[in-house]
């Protein structure tokens, strides 16, 4: 499974990244976090 932080930087690099998607991005990122510990 790729790194969130990866895939946002290839997001971010290519531009296919919109504002609207980075709540989003964000959000998943919090939850990803809280399921590890």
């Amino acid at each position: 499974m790729m790194n969130l932080r990866e895939l946002v930087r290839k997001k971010l690099i290519e531009g296919k990244i919109g504002l609207e998607d980075l709540p989003l991005l964000l959000l998943r990122g919090l939850v990803f976090c809280n399921e590890k510990e």
